[in-house]
């Protein structure tokens, strides 16, 4: 079972499409078992977003089990296992986040559950800034609801903060060198 994420917005979703010889985040349209997830959104356009995994397990997030959100620990250590993938799937999510605001959106939302979760209703529903999106040490909460804030910043910004904040574990001096 895979972690899987959708997003919406007010204008038309970009388009990216799945290439296996040459993997990144990419869109497509719903498939007809995942359209319950339409009544998570309160906008129209809808669309699957998929990382490198071709799932949504490339992207950071946190399971719940029973109900409860796993321990912050239990989480850094898998993002110390998945880092770097996690870190290019999650750049390029921002980019098409910035993509879709650029393209006229004024509204964005995320939503992340396991694969067959579509219907749940959603536990929690955030709003968070495409600059809190951005931030190294965001990830999705299974079954929330994001609502993401505009104005994108320029895109430059978006790979220096995520290339520059250390992946989680990474203990670093002020000089930036490793402390390991």
């Amino acid at each position: 079972m895979c972690f899987v994420l959708y997003l919406a917005c007010d204008g038309p979703v970009p388009e990216r499409a799945w290439n296996p010889a040459d993997r990144h985040v990419h869109t497509r349209p719903l498939l007809l078992d995942e359209e319950a997830v339409r009544g998570r959104f309160s906008l129209s356009e809808v669309a699957y977003v998929g990382s490198s995994q071709e799932c949504g397990c490339g992207f950071r997030s946190i399971t719940r089990f029973n109900g409860d959100v796993l321990a912050d620990m239990l989480w850094e250590m898998d993002a110390i296992q998945n880092g770097d993938v996690e870190i290019a799937n999650h750049r390029e999510l921002c980019e098409l986040v910035d993509e879709a605001f650029l393209r006229g959106a004024t509204q964005i939302e995320l939503y992340g559950c396991w694969s067959g979760d579509e219907q749940e209703v959603s536990l929690a529903t955030e709003t968070s800034s495409r600059e809190q999106l951005s931030h190294a040490r965001f990830c999705f909460r299974e079954g929330n609801l994001y609502r993401i804030t505009g104005p994108a910043p320029v895109a430059s910004e978006v790979r220096h903060r995520i290339d520059s904040d250390p992946p989680l574990g990474d203990a670093r001096d002020e000089s930036g060198k490793s402390n390991e």
